[in-house]
């Protein structure tokens, strides 16, 4: 009755654990609404990060994120990206890590929008999100 009992925890423990894992194939994520410049869909978030699936069409205005890093994974598409006091071109296969109080912007230069994936950490609400001037 004992290892039954224990048996019976031990698969409630993995169930909960992998009920809780998810497998994302973010190639296959398309907009699911036409839209004029930015679009994102949210994959996963809780108190220690957010992931998020970002489509860009033109641009991102120049800003900084006060008390959060994130990681930017390009998927699809290219861009000219402002990070810090650096001009970078990304292109698919690029991961840029910015890390907090850090400026960035980007303009797309590809014929199609830039898919990304945004790893924000901690937990991303909008709220830390300072624009700056452009001219800075």
């Amino acid at each position: 009755m004992k290892r039954q009992i224990l048996a019976t925890l031990a698969l409630l423990a993995i169930f909960q654990y992998s009920s809780s894992q998810q497998l994302v194939s973010p190639m296959q994520l398309e907009p699911d609404v036409d839209f004029e410049n930015i679009w994102s869909s949210k994959i996963f978030s809780d108190s220690l990060s957010t992931s998020v699936v970002i489509w860009i069409k033109n641009s991102v205005r120049l800003h900084k994120h006060a008390n959060h890093t994130e990681h930017v994974y390009v998927l699809d598409g290219s861009a000219d990206m402002k990070l810090g006091d650096e001009n970078l071109s990304i292109v698919g296969g690029d991961l840029i890590i910015i890390p907090k109080n850090t400026a960035h912007s980007l303009k797309v230069t590809s014929p199609g929008p830039l898919k990304v994936i945004s790893f924000q950490s901690p937990e991303f609400t909008g709220k830390d999100r300072v624009f700056l001037d452009e001219n800075r």
